[in-house]
């Protein structure tokens, strides 16, 4: 993970970023958040000694949520997590999430934490992809969706979807903040 990119590993404790020690988790993430995009120092001790890693570079929580979303067919999807990721063995760019099925994904057994990686015979790693590949369907087309389980990328299964933009607009949303 990122911590490891920076060189931390279990069990390390950290003293100070830059010259400052922090007393609490608040100050440290108020540091941390003034410092996005900027490599900072880090001290820690590693087997009761002191040790200083390489600059690492504050990232903001904000990047790893997804910050658009799409809505199809009255369900929500949107690009994998980190946590998600993580938590499924998964690698970004391997498919859109489904956060909500709503009506059409339902309808069609695709559950919600699915997986969606193609439309039709169009492969679809990127919530991009899917909009452009939805978007090219007309109201009341039917096409193959395939998908996964998260946990279990290997068991990919295909779903009959039958399209409907004349109750649910295909609209896509992005977070401003």
């Amino acid at each position: 993970g990122r911590g490891s990119e920076a060189g931390l590993e279990p069990g390390d404790l950290l003293l100070s970023c830059g010259d400052k020690r922090f007393p609490d988790f608040d100050a440290l993430e108020s540091y941390l958040d003034s410092n996005v995009d900027r490599a900072v120092q880090l001290s820690i001790e590693r087997g009761g000694a002191s040790k200083s890693i390489r600059p690492a570079r504050a990232e903001s929580l904000h990047n790893l949520v997804p910050s658009n979303f799409l809505e199809f067919g009255g369900g929500v999807l949107h690009s994998i997590s980190l946590g998600t990721a993580r938590s499924g063995n998964l690698d970004a760019g391997v498919g859109v999430y489904v956060a909500f099925a709503g009506f059409v994904l339902d309808v069609a057994g695709v559950p919600a934490h699915a997986v969606l990686t193609a439309v039709g015979d169009v492969e679809t790693p990127t919530l991009d992809a899917f909009q452009d590949a939805v978007a090219k369907l007309g109201d009341g087309a039917r096409v193959n969706v395939r998908y996964y389980a998260v946990g279990d990328r290997f068991n990919a299964q295909v779903a009959l979807v039958r399209v409907n933009y004349r109750w649910f607009k295909l609209q896509r949303w992005r977070r401003r903040d």
